[in-house]
């Protein structure tokens, strides 16, 4: 780092494992991650810290098959709401973040979601950036873009180690991309490379014809990223003239 540079950025890498898919399942463990982005592109890592969360009810088994945290591991664990200011760093070192980071941050933000928060989904990033990968679940593009994992990141699956994995993946993303632009990328929908349902699964949205994009792009109970990206192949098509 130059003796020039200044601190433009501290991102909170956050990421928690839970009960159940939505609330009111509960938070079972957290984790964060801190990136400092400096003004001559340098970037290092602050402060890692995960703590398991007593989510108030039993755990089921089925969460507990993702994650391998039980109710027994809980038991004497301080509720989400003992742990808040931790996360938005009242006293996480006196250190306040810039923005926030999760893969799939629509996820994590049915339980956490700052006021002002200001956040990058990794998720979102990486299907613009990457789109030749084989999907774009964290654990997929651990391998496929060959990140490292430090020896203190914890178990695979647990908050820490996903946390850790999404750092590396938001650090590798910065050496192309500015936080700005990934800020700008993750309040939109996903745009997604290939269709991940019905009789197109697994091709490109530019090879699907216009008829079935017009079809997606008028239906109101299917995933909002599919819709968006059905209306931008359309857009683009329109704009270049094409007609199929």
């Amino acid at each position: 780092m130059s003796e020039d540079a200044t601190l433009d950025a501290i991102i909170r890498v956050y990421d928690s494992e839970t009960a159940g898919m939505a609330p009111p399942a509960g938070v079972v463990e957290v984790a964060t991650v801190d990136l400092w982005v400096h003004s001559d592109g340098v970037i290092g890592r602050g402060r890692m810290w995960s703590s398991l969360i007593n989510p108030g009810a039993p755990i089921p088994p089925e969460a507990s098959g993702v994650h391998d945290i039980t109710d027994d591991m809980v038991k004497d664990a301080p509720s989400f709401g003992e742990v808040i200011d931790r996360i938005t760093g009242h006293h996480n070192e006196g250190v306040t973040p810039t923005h926030y980071a999760a893969h799939n941050a629509k996820f994590d933000r049915q339980w956490f979601d700052p006021p002002n928060g200001v956040w990058v989904d990794t998720y979102k990033v990486a299907c613009l950036m990457w789109p030749d990968a084989p999907n774009h679940k964290l654990g997929t593009l651990r391998y496929y873009l060959n990140l490292k994992l430090a020896d203190d990141a914890g178990p695979r699956h647990r908050a820490l180690a996903d946390a850790y994995t999404t750092a590396a993946l938001l650090r590798r993303a910065l050496a192309t991309a500015s936080l700005e632009e990934m800020v700008e990328v993750s309040k939109q929908p996903a745009v997604l490379p290939r269709i991940q349902f019905g009789k197109h699964a697994g091709k490109r949205f530019l090879e699907i014809e216009a008829g079935y994009l017009e079809w997606m792009v008028k239906q109101k109970d299917m995933d909002e990223d599919a819709v968006h990206t059905a209306f931008l192949e359309l857009q683009r098509r329109r704009e270049q003239g094409e007609t199929t």
